[in-house]
Protein backbone atom coordinates (compact mmCIF):
# COMPACT_ATOMS: atom_id res chain seq x y z
CA UNK A 1 0.00 0.00 0.00
CA UNK A 2 1.28 3.00 -0.53
CA UNK A 3 -0.18 6.67 1.17
CA UNK A 4 -1.65 9.12 -1.41
CA UNK A 5 -2.66 11.85 1.56
CA UNK A 6 -3.26 12.46 4.87
CA UNK A 7 -5.50 14.27 7.08
CA UNK A 8 -4.46 14.88 10.89
CA UNK A 9 -7.12 16.44 13.17
CA UNK A 10 -5.40 18.05 16.15
CA UNK A 11 -6.24 16.31 19.17
CA UNK A 12 -8.42 13.95 18.06
CA UNK A 13 -7.95 10.43 16.84
CA UNK A 14 -9.92 9.12 13.85
CA UNK A 15 -12.19 6.01 15.27
CA UNK A 16 -14.44 5.62 12.35
CA UNK A 17 -14.63 6.81 8.69
CA UNK A 18 -16.81 5.85 5.13
CA UNK A 19 -16.25 7.14 2.04
CA UNK A 20 -19.08 5.95 0.10
CA UNK A 21 -19.38 6.11 -3.76
CA UNK A 22 -18.51 7.93 -5.88
CA UNK A 23 -15.89 9.05 -3.09
CA UNK A 24 -16.07 12.37 -3.12
CA UNK A 25 -16.77 12.89 0.18
CA UNK A 26 -16.35 10.75 3.65
CA UNK A 27 -18.04 11.08 7.29
CA UNK A 28 -15.10 10.49 9.92
CA UNK A 29 -15.95 10.13 13.32
CA UNK A 30 -13.37 11.79 15.54
CA UNK A 31 -13.33 11.83 19.60
CA UNK A 32 -16.76 10.92 21.58
CA UNK A 33 -19.15 12.63 19.38
CA UNK A 34 -17.73 14.67 16.59
CA UNK A 35 -18.41 14.57 12.89
CA UNK A 36 -16.44 15.74 10.26
CA UNK A 37 -17.42 15.75 6.17
CA UNK A 38 -14.18 15.68 4.29
CA UNK A 39 -13.68 16.40 0.62
CA UNK A 40 -11.20 13.39 -0.75
CA UNK A 41 -11.62 14.97 -4.28
CA UNK A 42 -8.42 14.93 -4.34
CA UNK A 43 -6.92 12.06 -2.31
CA UNK A 44 -3.58 13.91 -1.84
CA UNK A 45 -5.10 17.30 -0.33
CA UNK A 46 -7.97 15.72 1.86
CA UNK A 47 -9.34 18.57 3.56
CA UNK A 48 -12.48 18.88 6.01
CA UNK A 49 -15.57 20.68 5.07
CA UNK A 50 -18.31 20.67 7.70
CA UNK A 51 -18.27 20.05 11.05
CA UNK A 52 -20.91 18.87 13.36
CA UNK A 53 -21.42 18.29 17.56
CA UNK A 54 -24.69 16.94 18.57
CA UNK A 55 -25.94 15.42 21.72
CA UNK A 56 -24.63 12.68 22.99
CA UNK A 57 -21.65 10.07 21.90
CA UNK A 58 -21.00 7.86 19.06
CA UNK A 59 -21.08 4.16 20.68
CA UNK A 60 -19.66 3.16 17.13
CA UNK A 61 -20.92 1.49 13.54
CA UNK A 62 -23.15 4.76 13.39
CA UNK A 63 -21.91 6.28 9.96
CA UNK A 64 -23.63 4.58 6.99
CA UNK A 65 -21.62 4.11 3.84
CA UNK A 66 -23.94 5.13 1.11
CA UNK A 67 -24.69 8.20 -0.79
CA UNK A 68 -28.34 8.70 -0.59
CA UNK A 69 -30.37 9.92 -3.54
CA UNK A 70 -27.13 10.96 -4.64
CA UNK A 71 -26.48 13.89 -1.65
CA UNK A 72 -27.41 12.84 1.54
CA UNK A 73 -24.51 11.15 4.01
CA UNK A 74 -26.17 9.88 6.94
CA UNK A 75 -24.65 9.42 10.45
CA UNK A 76 -27.27 8.06 13.52
CA UNK A 77 -26.87 10.19 16.62
CA UNK A 78 -27.26 8.47 19.72
CA UNK A 79 -30.09 10.83 21.12
CA UNK A 80 -31.73 12.68 17.85
CA UNK A 81 -31.55 10.06 15.55
CA UNK A 82 -30.26 10.31 11.81
CA UNK A 83 -28.64 13.33 10.40
CA UNK A 84 -28.75 14.28 7.10
CA UNK A 85 -25.93 16.50 5.30
CA UNK A 86 -26.30 17.51 1.81
CA UNK A 87 -23.26 17.22 -0.10
CA UNK A 88 -25.08 18.30 -3.35
CA UNK A 89 -24.41 21.68 -3.65
CA UNK A 90 -21.52 23.65 -3.92
CA UNK A 91 -20.84 23.28 0.08
CA UNK A 92 -21.74 20.43 2.34
CA UNK A 93 -24.73 21.20 4.66
CA UNK A 94 -26.83 19.87 7.54
CA UNK A 95 -30.51 19.79 6.61
CA UNK A 96 -31.62 18.48 9.73
CA UNK A 97 -32.40 15.37 11.83
CA UNK A 98 -35.11 12.90 11.17
CA UNK A 99 -37.40 13.42 14.24
CA UNK A 100 -39.45 11.57 16.33
CA UNK A 101 -41.96 11.56 19.60
CA UNK A 102 -39.50 9.80 21.98
CA UNK A 103 -35.75 9.97 22.03
CA UNK A 104 -33.64 7.66 20.11
CA UNK A 105 -31.72 5.21 21.98
CA UNK A 106 -27.40 4.53 21.94
CA UNK A 107 -28.25 0.75 21.51
CA UNK A 108 -29.76 1.01 18.03
CA UNK A 109 -28.59 1.98 14.34
CA UNK A 110 -29.07 2.37 11.04
CA UNK A 111 -28.00 0.72 7.08
CA UNK A 112 -29.01 0.91 3.92
CA UNK A 113 -31.42 -1.69 2.26
CA UNK A 114 -31.79 -0.44 -1.24
CA UNK A 115 -32.73 3.13 -1.64
CA UNK A 116 -34.06 3.63 1.82
CA UNK A 117 -32.40 3.53 5.49
CA UNK A 118 -33.31 1.16 7.84
CA UNK A 119 -32.99 2.22 11.29
CA UNK A 120 -33.97 0.19 14.89
CA UNK A 121 -36.04 1.89 16.93
CA UNK A 122 -38.28 0.04 20.04
CA UNK A 123 -37.62 -3.00 19.15
CA UNK A 124 -38.39 -3.07 15.10
CA UNK A 125 -37.32 -1.36 12.33
CA UNK A 126 -38.76 1.50 9.90
CA UNK A 127 -37.52 2.57 6.26
CA UNK A 128 -36.48 6.57 5.82
CA UNK A 129 -36.37 7.76 2.47
CA UNK A 130 -33.35 10.25 1.76
CA UNK A 131 -34.25 13.54 4.22
CA UNK A 132 -36.81 12.35 5.90
CA UNK A 133 -38.35 14.64 8.15
CA UNK A 134 -41.91 13.39 9.16
CA UNK A 135 -42.12 12.04 12.35
CA UNK A 136 -40.34 7.88 13.03
CA UNK A 137 -43.87 7.38 15.22
CA UNK A 138 -45.84 8.22 12.02
CA UNK A 139 -44.04 5.84 10.11
CA UNK A 140 -45.13 1.87 9.40
CA UNK A 141 -42.73 -0.21 11.55
CA UNK A 142 -41.48 -3.83 11.30
CA UNK A 143 -41.09 -6.81 13.73
CA UNK A 144 -41.17 -10.08 14.90
CA UNK A 145 -44.46 -10.95 17.12
CA UNK A 146 -42.94 -11.94 20.57
CA UNK A 147 -39.54 -10.33 20.12
CA UNK A 148 -37.83 -7.09 20.63
CA UNK A 149 -34.64 -6.51 19.07
CA UNK A 150 -32.15 -3.54 19.23
CA UNK A 151 -28.44 -2.89 18.12
CA UNK A 152 -26.76 -1.99 14.78
CA UNK A 153 -28.42 -3.20 12.02
CA UNK A 154 -26.70 -5.03 8.30
CA UNK A 155 -28.48 -6.19 5.47
CA UNK A 156 -27.13 -8.72 2.84
CA UNK A 157 -29.23 -9.93 0.39
CA UNK A 158 -32.43 -11.06 2.28
CA UNK A 159 -30.85 -11.14 5.36
CA UNK A 160 -31.00 -8.73 8.11
CA UNK A 161 -28.59 -8.93 11.06
CA UNK A 162 -29.10 -7.09 14.21
CA UNK A 163 -25.91 -6.84 16.63
CA UNK A 164 -26.45 -5.76 20.09
CA UNK A 165 -23.47 -5.07 21.95
CA UNK A 166 -24.33 -4.59 25.31
CA UNK A 167 -26.81 -7.53 25.82
CA UNK A 168 -24.32 -9.98 23.27
CA UNK A 169 -26.78 -11.31 20.61
CA UNK A 170 -26.96 -10.98 17.27
CA UNK A 171 -30.34 -11.86 15.45
CA UNK A 172 -30.41 -13.03 12.19
CA UNK A 173 -33.89 -12.43 10.65
CA UNK A 174 -35.53 -13.12 6.48
CA UNK A 175 -36.44 -9.81 4.93
CA UNK A 176 -37.91 -11.38 2.13
CA UNK A 177 -41.36 -10.07 2.99
CA UNK A 178 -39.90 -6.53 4.07
CA UNK A 179 -43.17 -6.33 5.94
CA UNK A 180 -43.26 -9.70 7.75
CA UNK A 181 -39.75 -10.38 9.22
CA UNK A 182 -39.49 -13.50 9.92
CA UNK A 183 -36.53 -14.61 12.86
CA UNK A 184 -33.99 -17.58 11.37
CA UNK A 185 -31.36 -17.61 13.98
CA UNK A 186 -30.60 -15.70 17.34
CA UNK A 187 -27.28 -16.08 18.81
CA UNK A 188 -25.99 -15.76 21.73
CA UNK A 189 -22.22 -14.60 22.62
CA UNK A 190 -19.31 -14.45 25.18
CA UNK A 191 -17.93 -11.49 23.26
CA UNK A 192 -19.49 -8.19 22.43
CA UNK A 193 -20.54 -7.67 18.71
CA UNK A 194 -20.32 -5.10 16.77
CA UNK A 195 -21.99 -4.66 13.38
CA UNK A 196 -22.25 -7.81 11.75
CA UNK A 197 -21.13 -8.09 7.94
CA UNK A 198 -21.65 -10.58 4.91
CA UNK A 199 -19.41 -13.52 2.67
CA UNK A 200 -21.01 -15.70 0.74
CA UNK A 201 -24.24 -15.35 2.31
CA UNK A 202 -23.04 -16.04 5.32
CA UNK A 203 -22.94 -13.47 8.80
CA UNK A 204 -19.74 -12.70 9.60
CA UNK A 205 -19.99 -10.97 13.53
CA UNK A 206 -16.57 -9.23 14.86
CA UNK A 207 -17.51 -9.92 18.35
CA UNK A 208 -14.63 -8.62 20.46
CA UNK A 209 -12.69 -10.70 22.29
CA UNK A 210 -14.43 -13.60 21.16
CA UNK A 211 -12.93 -12.98 17.58
CA UNK A 212 -14.00 -12.42 14.21
CA UNK A 213 -17.07 -15.45 13.88
CA UNK A 214 -18.00 -16.78 10.65
CA UNK A 215 -21.48 -19.04 10.67
CA UNK A 216 -20.99 -22.73 9.72
CA UNK A 217 -21.89 -23.31 5.92
CA UNK A 218 -26.07 -24.13 5.75
CA UNK A 219 -26.39 -27.90 5.86
CA UNK A 220 -28.09 -29.36 2.26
Amino acid sequence: MTELGRLTVPGQGVKQIVAPAPGRFALMHCGGATLHVVDIADPARPRIVLSDHQVGLFYGDQLVDKLFDGRYLTAYWQRSGPAWYDVGGGTPVLVGNTPDTTLYGWTDGACALGDKLLIVKRGKYALLDPNERRTVSDLPAYGVDGLRFGGRPSVGGNVLAVSSRHQRLVWVLDIADIKRPRLKRQYSLPGHPGACAFWKDRVVVPAGYQGLLLERQAQR
